[in-house]
């Protein structure tokens, strides 16, 4: 049912909804062919899931008064539903620079914490050696030099990284 399925707070965080026009073309896609891909979902307590991916797809749906949804339940840890969430997103969306800038900060971020708890002897499995930046851009399949120009946004002051958000001040300028 589609009532049992609750948006992951950490996509809020990170992603925008779709635009209206975004929106409006979803869901004639969704009125024309159906439902192409089941949404991605974790169990989230009593007979209750979090969309790790198809948030967009959920909205779209109940819009259009779809009452059930197919689904994918998968078992996640805590990182790896994050991970998931900005790979999804970024595999099938159109990012603004602003975004996949928080989604490289955040992506390097889970790498830096999965490597200290592998020191730590908390992980099992074997973390990748390398340059965090490099590890991001490859597993989130952007060029490594993109990634490292986008990442220079989350160095920014806050109040510079906001005017970049809100296209107030180009990239390039806000860098300078």
């Amino acid at each position: 049912s589609i009532n049992q399925l609750k948006e992951h707070p950490f996509n809020k965080e990170v992603f925008r909804d779709l635009s209206p026009e975004e929106m409006g073309e979803l869901k004639e896609s969704i009125e024309l062919l159906g439902q192409l891909e089941p949404l991605a979902v974790v169990p989230d307590g009593d007979n209750e899931y979090l969309i790790i991916s198809g948030h967009q797809r959920k909205r779209a749906m109940e819009e259009l008064g779809k009452v059930s949804v197919a689904v994918n339940v998968l078992s996640y840890t805590e990182e790896e539903q994050k991970s998931a969430i900005i790979h999804a997103n970024i595999k099938q969306r159109k990012l603004s620079d602003v975004e996949l800038a928080k989604a490289i900060k955040i992506d390097k971020a889970l790498l830096q914490e999965k490597r200290k708890k592998a020191r730590e002897g908390d992980v099992e499995e074997k973390v990748e050696k390398g340059r965090a930046i490099e590890l991001t851009a490859r597993r989130l399949g952007i060029n490594v030099s993109t990634a490292k120009r986008l990442d220079r946004l989350n160095h920014l002051t806050s109040d510079l990284f906001e005017q970049v958000e809100k296209k107030e001040l180009s990239l390039g300028k806000a860098q300078v």
